[in-house]
Parts: C-alpha cells; sequence; structure tokens
C-alpha cells in the first residue's frame, strides 16, 4: 500500500476502533490514529501526517451527511473512505456527491475490505460491489428530482421513509419540529410528493431503498 502516514479512523465505537486499529496493524501494517468526536478528528487532521481518513459507519446514523462533509472539508485534499452497510445505500449518492473517495461495505470480505482500503490510501477510487449498482441507477437518473436535495433535506428524507415521525426526527437531529416541518414541505415541492406513503414509493421506485414486504404504521401520516 502507498501510505506514508497514519490511517485516521474517526468511529463512535471504542471497540472498532480498536478492533480496527489490530486488523490493519496486524494484516496491511498500517498504522490507525483513532478518534472518537469530530473535534478530536479536526485537530489531528491539524497536528498529524495522516494519510487518508476512514469513517466507520457500520451503525449509520443521520449525522452520517454532515460529519462526512465536516471530514471532507478538514481532511484538505486527503482521500476520505466509509465503511457502512448494504443497508445503507440510501446515503451513497450523497456520500460521493460529498466527496467520500471509498465506499467499503462492512460486509466485504477481508481480501475485498484491504484492497479497497488500498485504493483509498492511494488517492483511488472504489466502491463495494453493493453500492455499485446503486451508484449506476443513480447516475442514470443524474436529473432525478431527489438530486436537488441538500444534506440536511436528504437526512430527514432519509428518515421519513423508514417510518419516523416529525417528532422523533426533531429529537434526532437536534431541531425543533417546526424545522423538520419546513424541511418536509421542501422535500415534498422538490419530489412532488405530498405524503409519506408517496415519499416511499418514490424512495423505491427509484432505487434508493429496496421494496419491504409491509411499511411503518407511520407512512400513512402526511407529509
Amino acid at each position: 500500500m502507498a501510505a506514508t502516514g497514519p490511517l485516521l479512523l474517526f468511529s463512535t465505537s471504542p471497540l472498532r476502533r480498536e478492533a480496527f486499529r489490530v486488523l490493519l496493524l496486524y494484516h496491511a501494517d498500517i498504522p490507525v490514529v483513532g478518534v472518537g468526536e469530530l473535534l478530536d478528528a479536526v485537530r489531528t487532521l491539524e497536528t498529524a501526517s495522516c494519510t487518508a481518513v476512514l469513517v466507520d459507519c457500520t451503525v449509520p446514523e443521520p449525522e452520517l451527511l454532515t460529519l462526512a462533509g465536516e471530514l471532507a472539508f478538514h481532511a484538505r485534499g486527503r482521500p476520505l473512505g466509509a465503511i457502512l452497510p448494504a443497508s445503507a445505500a440510501i446515503y451513497v449518492p450523497m456520500l460521493q456527491r460529498l466527496g467520500v473517495r471509498a465506499l467499503l461495505s462492512s460486509e466485504a470480505s477481508l481480501e475485498e475490505f484491504l484492497f479497497g482500503l488500498s485504493a483509498l490510501l492511494s488517492g483511488q477510487d472504489f466502491v463495494s460491489p453493493p453500492f455499485a449498482e446503486h451508484l449506476r441507477r443513480s447516475m442514470e437518473r443524474e436529473h432525478a428530482p431527489h438530486r436537488q436535495l441538500s444534506a440536511r433535506e436528504w437526512q430527514v428524507f432519509a428518515l421519513l421513509v423508514q417510518g419516523w415521525g416529525n417528532t422523533a426526527i426533531a429529537r434526532r437531529l437536534n431541531v425543533a419540529p417546526k424545522t423538520v416541518g419546513e424541511y418536509r414541505r421542501r422535500i415534498a415541492r422538490k419530489l412532488g410528493c405530498t405524503t409519506v406513503a408517496e415519499l416511499v414509493h418514490y424512495a423505491v421506485a427509484h432505487g434508493l431503498v429496496k421494496p419491504s414486504g409491509s411499511l411503518p404504521q407511520a407512512l400513512s401520516e402526511e407529509a
């Protein structure tokens, strides 16, 4: 691998930080600097000669897009990668737009994971197979309405199609319920959907989420 300095690993889980540190040191001889707070990540990027940044999104959070955007800004040219499960593929197009170069599946084999990490450290793009088809469909729909959504609107949209209501979203994103309502109005206007059920239908039709056998009860409420 082309690494000349340590890899900065951002993970809110101390157990996963240590597991990745041991795995990368043992299998690839890559030193890792692990942090769990954004402020610590920014300070490390300002003071250490890190080769690349890897964000652990094994348990994806709604703040994922905001976090990725902040790290991409402070990385100042260093390649940025993310580890996330196939179930979080809805975030993949926006992550790529924010500057994430390597999209690694948390379900990948060790061989695939190390190959993708090697690409990241070399400043090359890499997309795990579970995300490749999703990105292909997204690029085919480059001018689709959802491409107009901002990062925050995308967060709200992703939670809505998972069955979250206004109050729950407001608590999760630490904003006022009326702010969530305004985001929902913007999303409805941009996507032409007036109910949450229509948003779910839109997400499925555009390949943003996989159809399921049943929908959450919250999907009957109006957007």
